[in-house]
């Protein structure tokens, strides 16, 4: 949202970043309520409750078994004390560009550990979305996103003609996402940078000729 001088309502369980045309990114966001805005501000509503996301999961096993885990459910937020940190890295959204990548690169990685007998034992379930959790959730949280958990649904084998795909494309795969995963984080630090340096610009370009008077008097 970008806007001449006016309000902006942020509704509940969201909050709002705003970049002003001055003095770049305010470190503060915005909660709940209706607040008046800078001429020229960027307002990015975010929203803070549980996410919940339907994924359709698929690996290799141990022993060369292709493995999907249909209609799977992700669970995340962002994390609320660290909005502009957020905003600044990961940008909008944060879903496909972020959260998916990491989940399914956790996923190859856990199921890679068990052999398809024992993915397929219900008993191991829990133990395996834990896992999955764990690791997901932590390279997750270094980008400002909590990573709540993992619900694995129908873990089976897949069927014959998928099988040889799986495993071919299993590591190329692994790779691919990751190096997505990198471009796109790189992308918006490099992005996040950019606008901070034209913020300061901006405001230096305002302030410096009033203060070249006094500077000039006192050197």
């Amino acid at each position: 949202l970008v806007g001449g001088v006016g309000c902006v309502t942020v509704p509940p369980g969201h909050a709002a970043v705003v970049t002003s045309p001055w003095s770049g990114v305010q470190r503060a966001p915005l909660g709940e309520g209706t607040f008046w805005i800078a001429p020229g501000s960027q307002v990015d509503v975010l929203d803070l409750r549980l996410q919940e996301e339907p994924e359709d999961l698929r690996a290799v096993a141990a022993d060369g078994a292709a493995i999907e885990a249909n209609a799977s459910v992700v669970t995340w937020h962002i994390a609320p004390d660290e909005l502009v940190a957020f905003e600044r890295t990961v940008g909008p959204d944060p879903y496909a560009r972020l959260i998916r990548p990491v989940v399914q690169s956790a996923v190859r990685r856990v199921i890679a550990r068990y052999g398809a007998f024992e993915l397929m034992d219900v008993r191991n379930v829990p133990i395996l979305e834990a896992e999955i959790s764990q690791l997901a959730a932590a390279r997750a949280r270094g980008l400002h996103v909590v990573l709540d958990g993992v619900v694995l649904r129908s873990v089976t084998v897949a069927s014959p003609p998928l099988q040889a795909e799986f495993v071919e494309t299993s590591r190329l795969g692994e790779l691919v996402l990751q190096m997505r995963h990198e471009l796109e984080i790189a992308r918006a630090r490099r992005e996040g940078v950019v606008e901070r340096a034209h913020a300061d610009a901006d405001a230096y370009a305002l302030i410096l000729p009033g203060l070249e008077p006094i500077v000039l008097a006192h050197a």
